[in-house]
């Protein structure tokens, strides 16, 4: 039999969970360089690992800085004896990791929530999103498993339609049900993209840019509604296929080639709205290659902030994700309670923080 060729980070993760379920660490986990060196593994590594078992809820990262809480999790014997009930989570293809650092963070705080209420959170990634209809290997998530709810992360029509045949409640993280009957726990971004542009606006921009990317096509027509909206309240000129662009893909080759086409027309944009931390790393990366600087050439906004993005200088003008408010958004779901959707929207509104980077738009001849 060939043996399973598995990554360093694969095997670290293993045997901290070895070593966490022999009890060798009752409370919290050695220090970080510590532990590195008893494991004999670099920090980043480690990191890695001790990432996914944070976004397991077998580890919290409560307790102080760069310490990480055990988290009592359900015994052997009362999983095996069917006492525990069990919540299926499914995310895009490359699993948790793949995932913005804000949506693992959510990940994190469901999982940690619904183990304190005796839920066991099971996890699995499916390439749904080029699936046009669902395919049976799906049936195989839940043989054996008694799977009590789903969530399903950035969610779509297919797997969501597939999700429903099951008779199984489902809702999505984040994600486009279109008219299917499933909750979306997630924040309206067209709105707040809105909000963003109105604040451009009133600074005296006129020529914008938000790189959609590779986005649902029902966002992206929503997208388009709100932008059109905004510029027409104000008499603006817009063109819609240049100023919000979409590609095929969401490497930073497409960002690229979006930031590239923007400046070949007759009127640059003035000022940038990202919709996550990834594209604006690319497209800021882009501006300085140009020779332009932010604020005083282009001022740019970032939608989704990420804790990572806190070293840009100038410190971005950004909004923040109410955590902890979509974690108790889905702990009132799994509790068939309701929850308000606009007022997890009106909190990200006033979380806007206009950093450093906008500013009126430099006067041209």
């Amino acid at each position: 039999m060939p043996l399973e060729k598995r990554s360093l980070i694969d095997q670290v993760e293993a045997a901290l969970s070895t070593e966490i379920n022999s009890g060798k660490w009752p409370e919290i986990l050695p220090g970080l360089r510590s532990l590195a060196q008893e494991l004999q593994v670099s920090v980043p590594t480690l990191s890695a690992a001790i990432d996914r078992l944070v976004a397991k809820g077998i580890l919290s990262s409560r307790g102080g800085r760069k310490r990480f809480r055990i988290q009592k999790i359900p015994s052997a014997a009362s999983r095996n004896s069917g006492a525990v009930k069990r919540v299926l989570l499914i995310t895009p293809p490359g699993g948790i990791q793949s995932l913005s650092k804000v949506t693992i963070n959510i990940i994190q705080g469901i999982s940690h929530d619904m183990n304190r209420h005796g839920w066991l959170m099971q996890y699995a990634d499916v390439d749904f999103y080029d699936v046009k209809t669902p395919r049976k290997n799906w049936e195989s998530l839940l043989v054996g498993n008694q799977i009590s709810r789903i969530i399903i992360v950035y969610g779509r029509e297919v797997i969501g339609k597939w999700a429903l045949s099951t008779g199984i409640p489902v809702c999505f993280l984040g994600g486009n049900a279109g008219e299917l009957p499933i909750p979306v726990i997630g924040i309206d971004s067209p709105r707040v993209v809105e909000d963003a542009l109105e604040k451009l606006v009133r600074l005296g921009h006129k020529s914008f840019l938000i790189p959609l990317g590779q986005r649902h096509p029902a966002l992206v027509a929503k997208m388009r509604e709100t932008y059109s909206a905004v510029l027409s309240r104000h008499e603006i000129n817009f063109n819609q296929l240049i100023q919000l662009p979409t590609s095929t893909s969401h490497t930073p080759e497409a960002v690229w080639r979006i930031m590239e086409r923007a400046w070949e027309q007759a009127e640059v944009p003035t000022a940038i709205i990202f919709l996550d931390w990834h594209s604006c790393l690319t497209g800021t990366s882009y501006l300085t290659s140009k020779g332009l600087s932010i604020p005083k050439d282009v001022s740019v906004v970032m939608i989704a902030n990420e804790f990572s993005s806190d070293w840009f200088r100038p410190l971005l003008a950004h909004y923040s994700f109410p955590e902890s408010d979509l974690v108790k958004a889905m702990a009132s779901w799994m509790q068939n309670k309701s929850y308000n959707r606009e007022k997890l929207l009106q909190y990200m509104l006033r979380s806007f923080n206009p950093g450093k980077s906008i500013s009126a738009p430099k006067l041209t001849n």
